[in-house]
């Protein structure tokens, strides 16, 4: 596990102990804002980039056809179970180059932005 991705967890712990709410609750809602950012923020030329965003309940979903329907995928993250990892992944062999901002649409990538974003907002609510 990255350090990124532990410090995460521990912010989502912290989180969680400080509100009362329930972890698998809370996992739910930061999936769909992780979800939601990286969907929205993910430039479109085509639109396949944006419609291969897939989310797995407890597993990687791995490649997959481009689906427009990102309202059904989001849907997926109701489903899981609490305590169990909801993986967002784009397996578009362009992916990484938008993430490191070769897009004029979205310089400064999405997945980090994102991340990073819904980080800010839970420690914004636990101060």
């Amino acid at each position: 596990m990255s350090d990124i991705n532990r410090q995460f967890d521990i912010d989502i712990d912290k989180f969680a102990k400080q509100t009362g709410i329930a972890v698998g609750l809370l996992t739910k809602h930061v999936a769909l804002k992780t979800f939601t950012g990286v969907v929205q923020r993910t430039p479109v030329d085509t639109g396949v980039a944006r419609a291969s965003w897939e989310i797995g309940v407890g597993v990687d979903p791995g490649p997959t056809m481009p689906d427009y329907d990102i309202l059904s995928k989001a849907a997926k993250i109701k489903t899981a179970p609490a305590y169990t990892a909801i993986f967002i992944s784009n397996y578009v062999p362009y992916i990484v180059a938008l993430e490191d901002g070769h897009s004029q649409q979205a310089p400064s990538g999405m997945v980090e932005v994102t991340v990073n974003e819904v980080k800010s907002e839970l420690r914004d609510l636990t101060r």
